[in-house]
Order: structure tokens, then C-alpha cells, then sequence
């Protein structure tokens, strides 16, 4: 069973560039906990979230999924958010993402550098980088993705108030070209809930972004570029959309720009549900009038393990907003009111668990334009030593004119857990901040079904109305609340009877209605959570100084405050509680008891029974004693027998540790010298130190202060005289051979001020700790009746001249007796300088070989021949003289001259009657370099844009062909044309005289060279490298594109085609396939493939086929898109003409026949002639008929007509169609029919005779006309 179970649907505002807090919108909150879901646990449960489990270099970080990706660029989708769909991550990517580390705050990111104030890993030993590693630079638009999940558990509840955290340190570092916002480098952070799929939070930050707190700085390859410090991240949507046992995913993602030029990175520590150290966040209204004020509560927290001292909160006033006041008034340095600046306010000292907050109000100026978004994201925290830690954004969005009144809600029944059948109260409360009144709003809460029998009342203040009672759940319409009022209802009702273990969610909302809008809300619904079943009592009690902290419970019950002492609630059998610690300002948690144990501010208790638990405080300082050392006395210039201690109480009695307390002495006369001037109080409370009486005598105070406590406490302390001087008296000046006894004993007297030998008082003799010296019969001795002490000394085994001296208590200066230790015979020669030189060769050697003869104690030994030689082959040097004489410093030393030959060697030193020689080691470098020279890498090809496969490697010798190491070499490359880039263009010879440099190709093809220089030498060495063209990339028509030709002619040009690689470059040696139609118009081509030349061109001849038309041919190269050539084959000359249509019709008499005469023209492959002047002729006598034209031009069809009308005579004709050059013709065959009868005459037969039964021999003929 999961709880909360009420998750309203989200209001959306587009007005958040880069912020998306679901629970924001949902207008959700949650002024009371949500009880864990059943069985869950305590634990927060991000693995490895502050990165320390792993150690530097890990990959992907152990717990966390590192997924790779290229940006192509993203969607804008301003105003509204940006989303993981938006920035359209591509497949592929390399993994860039690890753990970095050292001490905290140490280590500077390879760009930011030393200069930059950003340093990590902010927390601990561990961070985690993402989207940078050391073969990796976040370009060629690289993006890495690091993702997690987790179970949201009850250490993720915050007890400040009471909703689930998810908290971590973000530091972005990002290249800023100014591309377009689109193609920027970026980094975006996105909290999912899995569970319910609503994205908690959403952040996009692109380079030059505005409204970021941005540090610019130019990175180590001469771009603009931009880092922050560290930020918090702070998600806290609300119990209404985030709560125990909900699985939440968080995605932080850094790309280079979708150019592929400029990396990306950003840099991850502590990823939980709090922070280990100081941090800050920030609340504040949704929306706001031009002209109205913004207030932001500024909340503080010490999560880390130690006290801070000169903690500080800086707040720089958000742009469009000017300063109006801070909540701690003059504590704080602020701008004017009406101006922008920073609000800087000390919070001192903060215990490890210590909370605060405080209120800054800005002014929106009038006639802001609405829709400005106003972030406040530049506000931090810090103290000493401890760096600063940016703060949450806060987004408010500009409106004008709009009528808000902001209204909250807040529901408890201050339990954990209630039993079956328990009788429950909840008291409901709403409030109106203003600045408007809220006459219209309504009161709304469903009552859960584990409830019965409920009733509610409610009391209005401050102006406010409500209902007086009802019965059941709660839907109050009539609710009218001004600015300032109240109303608070209470809820009575029992638990239903049951068994076992159940959970019951309570949800209260607040609707403001009358025209009125609501700027936050964040408030309008509250959530009280309980789960039901058989409890337990927890009870905690408070020791020490019980007002010096507050203790408080997840899931909330215990609250107990600064003026609470003990508190108790009941709990789920079995389930856990995570008790919270949080010391006041200045107080001290000081651990826990009982069920828990440890100093942590933090502590889980399981409810198997009844539990007890202590929390114990010490508060701030209040009042300062003398616990010791008050009042005692010594001899002058003598320690005191008992500390100076001073116990520090808080306003209870307890001692405080960790503060500080001055100490003073007089400045004249009688006084002590302290072990300190401040102490600092221990976890008793006591602050101690030591203290030794000065040379005068008499009586003084020491006192001792506490800053922030008035008064003083004083030490009463006594001086006591002591003697006053010490001096020889007998046994300085003497000489003994070493290891031998001096001949006299060692006296000294001792007098008082008066110059009276002083009897009893005991001397100290010290010879020196080191060197020459004395063994003494004694270190100490007590002087007899004359003042004398005295003790016996031998000579230790160092020759020389030394001083033992005499000193007493009490005698600021002692005494000295003057001893001669000499040496004994030679026994060792050794090298006392001069060995593990350098010199060029043919140079002399900076200082002398010279060694040092000895006694068997080490004694120098004067007097002494010494001989030396040096190697009589290769490496060697000329001596200045074969032998010396020791001195009396028993040195001896030659002069020596390196030869010509480089190399190591050694020079020996013989001493007369040692049996052992020494020897010296001397080395001779090569000198000025003379010559540079190829040593590989030349000649060598690789396609362009890409790596050379050897290194380009040159040796630089001397005049003696030496080796010459440390020598910069000048690699150069052509400034245009073929060329490459260096890896080092001014690498330094190694030992062996070698210097090299990697090169890449650059993106023109063609042979070049690359030249080394050294300084000093006039002949460069010269590498001939050569950038062969890379992959074909694209086909184009270079020649032969648009032509035509005559039927079965060939066609002018050849067609070509030049295939280039992606930089431009000709590519030789590529296939190319050319392919014409395969019927109609088309042509024969001379190959059906072509291989491009080194101008990377490709051709084939073309000839037209027998069929007119125009076509394409296709040619194209495997891989790449094709290309086309539009070709025209053109009829030939016309060899015939024929009759296409308009022969054999008739047509009546002087009228005009229905078609025109159409004759078709072709070439001798039938292809229609245009153009073609065709002539028509009709009979000259009898049937005929007359034309419209006697002539005509074929068409593109070849096609050529005239029209005809019939003569008047009847009867069949032909007319004629010819074209000059074509040897037949064409005859069209027309009929001319009589018209319609216009008379009849008697043609033959008439005025004949026959018999009757017998027929006319002629027949009757009429002519009809």
C-alpha cells in the first residue's frame, strides 16, 4: 500500500525556463509528514551517491549507469522547459564520466585552473565528472548521461519540514562559443518519479545562458568558456507527488555543442537527501505584480560533522528587482533601499545540525514587462575555511494588474500512528499573506475511510468567517479571509475498529475564488499522514541545557523545541523513527542515549516495544570561573605548579566546549610568560594554560576573558627570588687529544643580585648535542658553600673548538667553558665536494674535486697528498694538477676540464697511507646544438583529417656529435595548402637529443613539408608528409551535363563527374557507373564505369541512339547519393513525308472539308522533323479544291497541316504534300459531291417512237442539277 494517495492533476506554467517542480504546480503543501509506506525502512538509499565507495578513475561510478550519447542539437522549447525528449539525444558518444578526487576542495579542473575559484571534490575524498576524461574532451558533440534509481526511504524526509529531499552539488564547466541556444554546450539535470511517471524536476543550463551565476574565463585552448560554483540542487516537490517507498530516477546529462567543436562537463558530489556541510535554500512566491515586493525566506543548515565559525549568507538582488529590507536588519550589510547589490548577513557560528533562516524583501520596479521571469539564483553560503555553496533557484514570474491573494494551509493531528478505535483530533488552519484580501475561498477536505462519527467546528480571527460547524468531510464555501486573517478548524473523529496494519492519508485543500489568484501554490493543500495498527511509545528526554536545541521525528509526532524538555509519540510496532538534532545558533549537540547512541544529529530508533532515548545539548556561553590555578606562587623564572584553567557555562550550568578564552599578563614588572594568550574550552568546558614566572619578584594578575561575556576573572600570582648570575671559574681554555680527558675539572659559581655565592643550587653543564664535544662525569651539580659546581669532562671523538655551558634555574644567561678537541692520525679520504657535476664538453667544471682526509673519529687531517686521476679513455677530463695537499680544513682539491666525448665517469682520489680511494662523479653534457636531423617519421601519407602513423622524430647533436637534450625544436607547417596540425609544436629534446611531435593530416590533400628548427642551427631537418584525400563523400556533374545531339551522332562533350571527399578534395581511384535508359530515347554510352583521375574526375563518351527525346543518364559512386545528365537526342534530316490524317473525305461543292490535310515529317529512323516547310498543291483544272495555306512548318511532332475548301466542280482529286529535300510525296485524296438540286431537263431519249408491246431503243435520260 503506497501513501500519499492524492496527487492532483499539475496547473502548467510555461513561464519556467529551466525549472519544473511538479509538486509546485500541483499546489501542493505539505506542512505535515507523510507516514513511510508499510515495511519501509529508514535508509536513504542512493548507492554511492557521494561517490567515496570508488576510488579515483572508477568508470562508471560503482551504483550508477553511464549511458553515451552525440547531441545533433536540441529543440527550443522556450518558454516552456526543456525536456530529455527536447534534446534529441543521437546514438553513439564515448564514456567520458568517472570518479575524480583528493582532499576536499583541492583539486581545480584542468581549464578552470588555479586562477578559478572552483575546487573538488566539494564533500569528502570522491566527486564524480561527467563528460570529460583523459582521452575524452567532451567535443565532437560527446554526451554522457549518469543515472540512478532509488527507493525513496525515511532518511529522505527532511525534519525541517517534514518532505522528502533528494539534495547533491552540481558544478557545470562549460565552452561557450555562442553558438545558437540550440547548439551551445549544456548540461541538464531531471528528477523522475517512476512510480507515478511525473518528471519532479527539470534544469537546462546552455553556455551563456542567462540568469546563471556564470564565471567566465578563457580555457587552455584559448576559448571563451564559463564554469559556476558549486550550486545545490534541491528538490522538494511535496508529499502530495514524492514519498516514501516512491522509486525516483535522477539523469544528469553534459554535452559538447552540436557543432562538435566545444566540450561540456559538469562535475556531481553528494547526491542524498542532505548535504554534508553548509548549504542554503531559497522559497518564494510563484507570481508577482510590477510595482509589488518578493519576499524569499532564505533557509540555512550546517549537514556536515563539524562547527563553523564566521558563517555568511550572501544574497545578490535577482534581475528587475531592487533591495527593500532583510529580516535581521542592521546584522546584515545591504544595499539602499531602491538599489541592486548584494545582502551579506553573518550567522556565526553553526554547530554540525544547526538550522536558521531569515527573510530579504526586493521590490519588483513598476512597469516590469510581464512575463519577465525574475531568478533568484545567486545567493550562497560559506565561513571560514569552508568555500562557497550557490543556493536553489527560485523562479517568480512578472504579471500586471492581477488581483492575488496568497492563501495557505496547513493540517496536523500531531501523530505518527493511532490505534484502532483511537479517537483523533486534526486541526486544520488557513491564512491569508496577502497583499490582497480573499473574500471568496473554499475549504475542502474528504475525510479517509478509516474514519467515523466525524465532527468539526471552526474559529476565525483577524477579520476572517467561516462555517461554524458541520459534520462529516469538510466543503466550507463560505470562507472569507483579509489580509492577516485566519481560520483554523478542528476535527473530531475515531479510528474504525480493526486489526492489524493499515495507513490513513488525509488531504485538506484551500481554493481561492472571487476573481482573486493565488501567487504560491505551493500551500493550497496540506497532507496528514498516519499508519494504524498496534503502537509503541517513544519517549525522548533532553539533558544538559535542554533550550540550547530542538528534537524532532520522522514520521512526524516529536516536536520538541527549544522550550521543551521531554516529549513522547506513538509509533507503528516494528516500524523505524529517524530522530533529528538541531542545536540553536552558538549551542552544541553533544549525542544521544539510551535506544541511540553516537554524536551524529541524526539517529533511528525501531519500535520493537517501548523505547527511551536522550538527546543531550550544551548551549551558548553565559557566564566564565576560575576552575584552577587561582591563586599560587614560584620562583622567578620558574614554571607554575598548577595550569590557569577557566570553566565556561552555559546559561544551565554546563560547560560549552569549542570556545575561546583570552589570557593577559602584565606588560612591566613582575609577570609570567603563558603557554598561549587564547585557549579553547574542552568538552568539559575547561580552557587551560600554562604559565612561568618572569625574573622579577613580586605579586600580579593574570586575567581572563570571554568574548560576548561581560567582565573578567583574575589569577593571583607570586614571583619568588632566585640567583642571579652564573660564571667560570676555573677549567676554560683547555686542549686534549680526541677521546682523551681534559686535564681540569669544569667550575662554575653561582651568585645572587647581592653578588653573593649562592649555596644548594643546582647547575646544569651541557656540552654541544652535536660536533665537537664533551663526555661529562655529570650533567648536573649542586653548588657547595662557596658557590662552586664542578664536574670532569673528556673529549669526544670530533676535533675542534667548542663551549659547555653552566646554567641554573632562575639565571637568564649562563655561563661557557672554551674546549679544543684535536685530531688524531689519517685514516679515510671521501669526496667533500665536487662530484656529481656537469660541464659541457671542452669546458671546465664549475668548482674544484675536492676531498677530505680524516682521522678514525672523522677528523680533518692537514698535511696530507692526495692523488687524483681521471679515466685515460672516452668520457673523461683534463686535470689541472695530478695532486694537492690537504689543508687544515683536511681538503684537497685540482681544477678539472671536460674532453670532448658526452657521458658519465669518474675521477679517483688516492690519500697517502689510506688504503681506500674515493671517487669523484662527474659529467660531461653535450654542447650548443649544431645539428638537427630527420630521425623518422619522413616520408609517411594518411588521408586527411587524420593521424600520421608515426611520430615526426628529429636528433639534435653538438659540434661533436653529442646528443643534445632540453633543446626546444620548431616544428613548422605550411600556413595554407596542404598542411597538418601538431600534437607539440615545440617539443624539448629528451635525454637521448630526440624530440618529436604527433601530426595530423589537415583537410587539404597534397604533398608538403614540415620543417624543425632549432635555434642556433641554420639547416632545418624537413619531413615530406603527404595528406591523401579521405572517404568519397559526394558526386557532382563537372562537364557534359545538359546537351543533345543528332539521332545516332555523338554527343559533344564527354560526361564527367568528380567525386570529392567531406573536405573537398579530389578523390582518385573511385569507381564510378554511368547508366542510360534502357528503352526509348537513350544513348550508347563508351563504358558502362569510369575510375576518377587524380583530379578526381570520372568521364564516358556518349552517343544519341536512333530515338529523338530527352532522358537522363544516371551516374553514380556505391555509398553516395548519384547524380544525373540531362541529354537530348535531335531528329535528323527529314527523309519522308506521309499522310497522317485528312485523306479520303468529301465534301459538297465550294464548302470546306471537315479536317484540315495533315502530313507527318520524319527522319529515316521515323522520328518526327520539326521545322520542315511542307508544300500542298490541289489539281489546276477539273475537281480541285482551294488550300489555306499552300504551305507549312512541321511542329515538334512533325506534323504539318493546311485546310481545304472543294472547287465547284464534282468529283475525286488528289492534293499533294512535298518537303524540299524528300523524294516522294505524300497525296491526299479528296471528293468534291454535287450540291442540292436546283433544276432537271430532259438529257436523251425524248421525241422517240416504238410499237406498241415493243421498248424505246433509247432510255429516258434527265440531267438533274
Amino acid at each position: 500500500m503506497s501513501l500519499p494517495t492524492y496527487r492532483p492533476a499539475p496547473i502548467v506554467r510555461l513561464v519556467f525556463l529551466t525549472l519544473l517542480l511538479w509538486a509546485i504546480v500541483a499546489c501542493a503543501n505539505d506542512k505535515a509528514q507523510p507516514s513511510a509506506k508499510l515495511g519501509a525502512t529508514k535508509q536513504a538509499v542512493w548507492s554511492n551517491g557521494d561517490f567515496e565507495s570508488d576510488g579515483i578513475g572508477t568508470s562508471p561510478p560503482t551504483g550508477w549507469t553511464l549511458n553515451t550519447y552525440m547531441n545533433p542539437g536540441i529543440t527550443d522549447t522556450r518558454p516552456s522547459v526543456q525536456t530529455l525528449a527536447s534534446l534529441n539525444l543521437a546514438a553513439g558518444g564515448s564514456a567520458a564520466s568517472s570518479v575524480v578526487g583528493g582532499a576536499p576542495e583541492t583539486q581545480t579542473d584542468p581549464d578552470v585552473g588555479a586562477g578559478g575559484t572552483l575546487r573538488y571534490p566539494k564533500y569528502g575524498q570522491r566527486a564524480a565528472i561527467i563528460n570529460r576524461s583523459a582521452s575524452v574532451t567532451g567535443t565532437g558533440r560527446n554526451t554522457n548521461a549518469l543515472q540512478q534509481t532509488m527507493t525513496v526511504s525515511l532518511g529522505d524526509v527532511d525534519p525541517t519540514d517534514n518532505k522528502v529531499h533528494v539534495r547533491f552539488a552540481i558544478a557545470p564547466v562549460l565552452e561557450n562559443p555562442s553558438h545558437s541556444y540550440t547548439s551551445q554546450p549544456y548540461y541538464y539535470v531531471r528528477l523522475q518519479n517512476l512510480t507515478t511517471g511525473v518528471p519532479l524536476y527539470q534544469d537546462f543550463n546552455a553556455s551563456g545562458q542567462p540568469g546563471v551565476p556564470w564565471k567566465n574565463f578563457t580555457d587552455t585552448s584559448g576559448q571563451a568558456a564559463q564554469y559556476t560554483d558549486w550550486q545545490l540542487v534541491d528538490v522538494s516537490p511535496g508529499n502530495t507527488v514524492l514519498s516514501v517507498g516512491d522509486q525516483v530516477e535522477l539523469t544528469v546529462i553534459a554535452a559538447g555543442c552540436s557543432a562538435g567543436g566545444h566540450w561540456g562537463r559538469v562535475y556531481v558530489d553528494s547526491v542524498g537527501s542532505g548535504i554534508p556541510g553548509l548549504y542554503t535554500w531559497g522559497t518564494g512566491p510563484q507570481l508577482v505584480n510590477d510595482g509589488a515586493d518578493i519576499t524569499y525566506t532564505l533557509n540555512y543548515k550546517n549537514g556536515g560533522t563539524t562547527t563553523t565559525t564566521g558563517t555568511t549568507l550572501d544574497f545578490a538582488t535577482p534581475p528587475s528587482t531592487v533591495f527593500k529590507s532583510v529580516s535581521l536588519g542592521a546584522a546584515c550589510s545591504a544595499p539602499t533601499v531602491g538599489a541592486t547589490g548584494t545582502v551579506s548577513c553573518p550567522v556565526g557560528t553553526l554547530a554540525n545540525g544547526s538550522t536558521g533562516s531569515f527573510t530579504v524583501t526586493v521590490t519588483v520596479p513598476s512597469g516590469t514587462a510581464n512575463g519577465t521571469l525574475i531568478t533568484n539564483g545567486n545567493y550562497s553560503i560559506y565561513a571560514s575555511g569552508v568555500s562557497a555553496l550557490v543556493g536553489p533557484k527560485v523562479q517568480t514570474t512578472v504579471t500586471s494588474g492581477a488581483q492575488y491573494a496568497n492563501v495557505g494551509i496547513t493540517k496536523t493531528d500531531g501523530l505518527a500512528a493511532a490505534a484502532w478505535g483511537q479517537a483523533i483530533t486534526y486541526t486544520i488552519a488557513a491564512f491569508n499573506a496577502g497583499p490582497l484580501a480573499a473574500s471568496t475561498v473554499t475549504i475542502a477536505d474528504t475525510m479517509p475511510a478509516q474514519l467515523t462519527g466525524v465532527t468539526w467546528t471552526c474559529a476565525s480571527a483577524g477579520g476572517a468567517s467561516c462555517t461554524a460547524a458541520g459534520s462529516g468531510s469538510i466543503n466550507d464555501g463560505a470562507v472569507s479571509i483579509p489580509v492577516g486573517g485566519t481560520v483554523t478548524y478542528t476535527v473530531n473523529a475515531n479510528v474504525v475498529a480493526g486489526t492489524g496494519s493499515a495507513t490513513m492519508v488525509n488531504t485538506a485543500t484551500a481554493t481561492v475564488g472571487g476573481g482573486r489568484t493565488d501567487p504560491d501554490t505551493t500551500d493550497n493543500a496540506a497532507v496528514d499522514s498516519d499508519n494504524i495498527g498496534t503502537l509503541r511509545t517513544l519517549t525522548l528526554s533532553k539533558t544538559g541545557s535542554t533550550s540550547a536545541g530542538s528534537v524532532s521525528s520522522v514520521p512526524a509526532s516529536i516536536s520538541c523545541g527549544t522550550a521543551c524538555a521531554s516529549a513522547s509519540g506513538d509509533f507503528l510496532d516494528g516500524s523505524q523513527v529517524v530522530l533529528t538534532a538541531a542545536p540553536v545558533a552558538g549551542a552544541t549537540f553533544n549525542g544521544w542515549g539510551g535506544a541511540c547512541s553516537g554524536t551524529a544529529t541524526t539517529c533511528t530508533v525501531t519500535m520493537a516495544g517501548a523505547q527511551s532515548v536522550t538527546a543531550s545539548f550544551t548551549g551558548a556561553p553565559s557566564a566564565f570561573a576560575i576552575s584552577g590555578g587561582g591563586s599560587q606562587s614560584t620562583a622567578t623564572g620558574t614554571a607554575f605548579g598548577s595550569p590557569l584553567s577557566i570553566l565556561v557555562t552555559d546559561s544551565g550550568g554546563n560547560g560549552v566546549p569549542g570556545v575561546t578564552v583570552s589570557f593577559g599578563t602584565p606588560g612591566a614588572g613582575a609577570s609570567a610568560t603563558l603557554s598561549g594568550s587564547t585557549a579553547t574550552t574542552n568538552s568539559a568546558g575547561v580552557a587551560s594554560v600554562t604559565a612561568t614566572a618572569n625574573g622579577t619578584a613580586g605579586s600580579y594578575s593574570v586575567t581572563a576573558t570571554v568574548s560576548g561575556i561581560a567582565g573578567s576573572q583574575s589569577f593571583a600570582l607570586t614571583n619568588v627570588g632566585v640567583p642571579a648570575s652564573i660564571a667560570v671559574s676555573a677549567g676554560s681554555g683547555q686542549t686534549t687529544t680526541v677521546t682523551t680527558a681534559f686535564a681540569g675539572s669544569l667550575r662554575a659559581i653561582v651568585r645572587d643580585a647581592s653578588n653573593q655565592p649562592v649555596s644548594g643550587a643546582t647547575v646544569t653543564f651541557a656540552p654541544p648535542g652535536a660536533g665537537a664535544g664533551a663526555a661529562l662525569s655529570s650533567t648536573t651539580a649542586t653548588t657547595d658553600a662557596s658557590g662552586i659546581a664542578s664536574v670532569t669532562a673528556t673529549a669526544n671523538g670530533v676535533a675542534g673548538t667548542f663551549a659547555v655551558s653552566a646554567s641554573v634555574t632562575g639565571v637568564a644567561t649562563p655561563t661557557s667553558f672554551a674546549l679544543t678537541n684535536t685530531a688524531g692520525a689519517p685514516s679515510s679520504v671521501a669526496v667533500q665536494s665536487g662530484s656529481g657535476q656537469s660541464a659541457t664538453v671542452a669546458s671546465a667544471f664549475g668548482a674544484q674535486l675536492v676531498a677530505r682526509v680524516a682521522d678514525a673519529q672523522g677528523n680533518p687531517v692537514s698535511g696530507v697528498s692526495v692523488a687524483f686521476a681521471a679515466p685515460g679513455a672516452g668520457a673523461s677530463a683534463t686535470l689541472g694538477a695530478s695532486s694537492a695537499t690537504s689543508n687544515a680544513s683536511g681538503l684537497a682539491g685540482v681544477s678539472a676540464t671536460a674532453n670532448g666525448i658526452a657521458g658519465t665517469y669518474a675521477v679517483t682520489a688516492t690519500a697517502s697511507g689510506v688504503a681506500t680511494p674515493v671517487s669523484f662523479t662527474e659529467t660531461n653534457v653535450a654542447g650548443a646544438p649544431a645539428s638537427v636531423a630527420v630521425v623518422s617519421g619522413s616520408p609517411q601519407s594518411t588521408a586527411v583529417g587524420t593521424a600520421f602513423g608515426a611520430q615526426l622524430l628529429v636528433a639534435v647533436s653538438d659540434t661533436f656529435g653529442n646528443p643534445v637534450s632540453g633543446v626546444t625544436v620548431a616544428f613548422g607547417v605550411p600556413a595554407s595548402g596542404a598542411s597538418a596540425s601538431l600534437g607539440n609544436a615545440a617539443p624539448t629534446t629528451d635525454a637521448a637529443g630526440i624530440a618529436g611531435t604527433s601530426a595530423t593530416a589537415g583537410f587539404t590533400s597534397g604533398g608538403y613539408p614540415v620543417a624543425a628548427t632549432v635555434t642556433g642551427v641554420a639547416a632545418p631537418a624537413v619531413f615530406a608528409l603527404d595528406n591523401t584525400p579521405g572517404a568519397p563523400a559526394s558526386v557532382t556533374v563537372s562537364a557534359g551535363g545538359a546537351q543533345s545531339a543528332s539521332v545516332s551522332a555523338a554527343f559533344g562533350s564527354p560526361l564527367t563527374v568528380t567525386v570529392r571527399d567531406a573536405y573537398g578534395n579530389a578523390v582518385p581511384g573511385v569507381s564510378v557507373t554511368f547508366a542510360a535508359p534502357g528503352t526509348g530515347a537513350s544513348a550508347t554510352l563508351g563504358a558502362s564505369s569510369a575510375t576518377t583521375n587524380a583530379s578526381g574526375a570520372a568521364s564516358v563518351t556518349a552517343s544519341a541512339n536512333t530515338i529523338a527525346g530527352s532522358y537522363s543518364v544516371a551516374a553514380t559512386v556505391v555509398g553516395l547519393p548519384g547524380v544525373t545528365f540531362s541529354l537530348s537526342n535531335t531528329p535528323g534530316a527529314p527523309t519522308s513525308v506521309a499522310v497522317l490524317s485528312g485523306s479520303g473525305q468529301s465534301a459538297t461543292v465550294t464548302s470546306a472539308f471537315a479536317s484540315p490535310l495533315v502530313a507527318h515529317v520524319t527522319d529515316t529512323h521515323g522520328n518526327a522533323v520539326p521545322g520542315v516547310t511542307v508544300t500542298f498543291a490541289a489539281p489546276g483544272t477539273g475537281p480541285s479544291a482551294t488550300l489555306g495555306a499552300s504551305t507549312a512548318v512541321s511542329d515538334a511532332a512533325g506534323h504539318a497541316s493546311t485546310t481545304a475548301t472543294a472547287g465547284s466542280i464534282a468529283g475525286s482529286f488528289a492534293v499533294s504534300a512535298t518537303a524540299a529535300g524528300v523524294g516522294g510525296s505524300a497525296s491526299f485524296t479528296l471528293t468534291s459531291t454535287a450540291g442540292a438540286t436546283a433544276s432537271i431537263a430532259v438529257a436523251s431519249g425524248d421525241a422517240q417512237s416504238q410499237r406498241v408491246n415493243a421498248a424505246f431503243p433509247a432510255p429516258l435520260v434527265v440531267l438533274v442539277q
